[in-house]
């Protein structure tokens, strides 16, 4: 376990720093050496993330922008069609095939839509064609993303640090939603929840998963990675980080209460 490598690493560090006799010295070596073995930690995981794409796409290469310096493997899970059989923009193909050939996207996987099943069966079945492919890549940490979800790049790397850190399975991101403006933001708190990143294994799967802790899309629900339960921080407690994403509804400034903010610059 990275976790149990980090404990250990820190009694090395610590033991080490015995024979430094200066105590700021000591203390500075310390700080210096428990960060270096955090981060070379969190090097040695594979960080891979999913789109699910129909629609959207004008926002998915700023969406994407926004972890890929943090993650080491990106696929998007498109489809030609909706569920009922609605045409995507013509614009969707061109988008995809220009982000790959920036190396924004590592791989596209498509979803043939059937009308024959339920539209909620259907996103789970494609958002699992992304979580395979995530495995197929070799990756330790895994999250499913729609286009319109943003992240800060800084609080998107400390929260990585702290999943390794904490040994945490699994991980759970509040959403910040805005209105049409970048700078107009939904002052109501939001209930619901996005699965964030989470280690996952041989048997892991999205889905509903009846142990989740907070209120999430049933079609974004990790099961359990390798036969053991859910682990959060503190003793169980679940993990909460953030996320800033546009409204799937588009807000309109006229019919809800809005505040303005500073855009990240």
């Amino acid at each position: 376990m990275i976790g149990n490598n980090y404990i250990f690493g820190k009694r090395i560090i610590r033991i080490r720093a015995c024979f430094i006799f200066n105590r700021v010295l000591r203390r500075r070596y310390r700080t210096y050496c428990f960060e270096l073995l955090l981060n070379n930690l969190v090097s040695k995981c594979k960080w891979g993330v999913s789109y699910s794409v129909f629609d959207g796409h004008e926002l998915l290469e700023h969406s994407i922008r926004s972890i890929r310096n943090h993650v080491d493997y990106v696929n998007v899970v498109y489809q030609k069609s909706s569920w009922y059989g609605v045409p995507a923009d013509d614009g969707l193909l061109p988008c995809l095939y220009k982000l790959r050939a920036q190396g924004l996207i590592d791989e596209l996987i498509e979803y043939t839509a059937n009308p024959n099943i339920s539209a909620p069966v259907q996103e789970i079945n494609k958002r699992n064609m992304g979580l395979s492919a995530a495995k197929r890549a070799g990756c330790n940490y895994f999250m499913t993303m729609d286009t319109d979800e943003f992240y800060i790049g800084s609080e998107f790397e400390n929260a990585k640090k702290y999943i390794v850190k904490n040994e945490i399975t699994h991980s759970f991101c509040n959403i910040v939603n805005y209105g049409l403006l970048p700078t107009d933001r939904l002052v109501a708190a939001t209930p619901s929840f996005v699965q964030f990143m989470s280690k996952i294994g041989r048997f892991s799967k999205l889905g509903k998963n009846q142990n989740n802790i907070c209120l999430i899309d049933p079609t974004r629900g990790l099961t359990k990675y390798s036969g053991f339960g859910m682990r959060g921080g503190g003793g169980g407690q679940p993990v909460f980080f953030k996320q800033y994403s546009n409204a799937s509804f588009y807000l309109s400034a006229q019919k809800c209460y809005i505040q303005n903010e500073k855009f990240f610059k």
